[in-house]
């Protein structure tokens, strides 16, 4: 038995969507290499056997590597807060308090209402900060869709707001707030609190979470809506689209109650494949360009295709 027949009677022990993965990648740059080298040296007999049977491996794989995309993702900023109209809320009231105004409350309502015209009844797969204006938003904005509609709501901290100070604010942080202006929004860390580095990073195991419901559960007609702030969402948008840092700090961040979607589409340079874009109301309003709103990784990684 060759070595990709010795691995593949392991493969229902040991596989999972990362390894899997990282597999088919492997055994992809092991058979372009064999097949380059092939085109100046002989292969003998065992050689093409153990060529055939990467193959054949790669494709067991792939077939245990599906992911039920969903149809959209959409991110949801949360309404106006009393910190958004007076700072000063945050040396009172703990960030993760904060509660939403009237006009918030009737932004999240709106929010759902754009929703409910878009979805027209699919299911949606929620996710929330656990911050209260966040719990709030989502509140007010799933009860406008229909009965059973929500199949899943839960909270995740990893979707919380970027940490300021970690307590109570003070008047030092407004010149905090200048200095980043001055240092980089992405990499300027506020003391006792986070950069948007960081919330990058925590953002990027939220997604281990998504990726893991796209291969347990059958999501291809849904939604999943997440409710978060401005500044995670534009760093989740970031994360996914492979945007730089320079492209993130050329973004501004969403308007209250504002709904951003992401539509899987076609891939229009991988036939038979998907990818998604950012619907070009959110893009206008991240002030980002529309080539960095599709998901450019997709192509990257699919396109490591075996020659015929």
């Amino acid at each position: 038995m060759g070595l990709a027949g010795r691995v593949t009677a392991q493969v229902p022990t040991v596989i999972t969507a990362t390894v899997t993965t990282a597999a088919v990648l492997g055994s992809i740059v092991l058979v372009r290499a064999l097949r380059k080298w092939s085109d100046t040296h002989s292969m003998n007999e065992a050689m093409v056997a153990d060529l055939a049977e990467c193959k054949s491996w790669i494709k067991t794989l792939r077939e245990k590597t599906s992911f039920s995309k969903p149809k959209y993702i959409i991110l949801v900023r949360h309404g106006e807060s009393y910190g958004n109209i007076n700072e000063d809320e945050y040396m009172v009231t703990p960030d993760s308090k904060v509660q939403l105004t009237d006009k918030g409350r009737a932004q999240a309502v709106c929010a759902g209402k754009e929703l409910q015209k878009l979805l027209k009844g699919m299911p949606v797969w929620s996710f929330c900060s656990p911050y209260t204006r966040a719990l709030q938003t989502a509140d007010s904005c799933l009860g406008v869709l229909d009965e059973g509609q929500v199949l899943q709501h839960r909270e995740d901290p990893r979707l919380r707001e970027q940490e300021f100070k970690g307590t109570f604010q003070d008047a030092v942080m407004e010149d905090s707030k200048k200095e980043r202006h001055e240092y980089g929004s992405f990499f300027f860390r506020f003391p006792n609190g986070e950069s948007a580095a960081d919330v990058y990073d925590r953002v990027s195991i939220f997604m281990d979470t998504l990726w893991r419901d796209f291969s347990t559960y059958d999501l291809s007609n849904t939604a999943v809506v997440i409710f978060t702030h401005g500044l995670t969402a534009r760093i989740f948008l970031m994360r996914w689209f492979r945007w730089s840092t320079d492209d993130f700090e050329q973004t501004r961040n969403p308007s209250n109650g504002a709904v951003l979607v992401m539509e899987r589409i076609a891939d229009p340079f991988e036939p038979g494949r998907t990818t998604y874009e950012l619907k070009s109301e959110a893009r206008d309003m991240l002030n980002i360009k529309p080539e960095l709103c599709y998901t450019i990784r997709d192509r990257q990684i699919t396109s490591l295709e075996l020659p015929p």
